[in-house]
């Protein structure tokens, strides 16, 4: 049986407000250098109402985009 995993996704902002303990979060807002754009955060940590204490990042588009998967050096 195939199992249906949902992650949580915004294009207008960035670090969730609520993000609950092994929950996933992807920005698609458009990273400016501090705003929390284009990561993927998950939730850790004891909740509170919900809320994981700790909102990880631990990918997305702004960390590719710093590869150079080119090698050209």
């Amino acid at each position: 049986m195939a199992s249906i995993i949902r992650i949580k996704r915004s294009s207008t902002s960035g670090n969730p407000s609520t993000l609950g303990a092994g929950e996933l979060a992807y920005t698609a807002l458009a990273d400016n250098g501090s705003n929390g754009g284009d990561r993927l955060y998950i939730g850790m940590g004891t909740e509170t109402a919900g809320n994981a204490v700790n909102h990880v990042i631990i990918g997305g588009k702004y960390y590719t985009s710093l590869v150079d998967a080119g090698g050209s050096g």
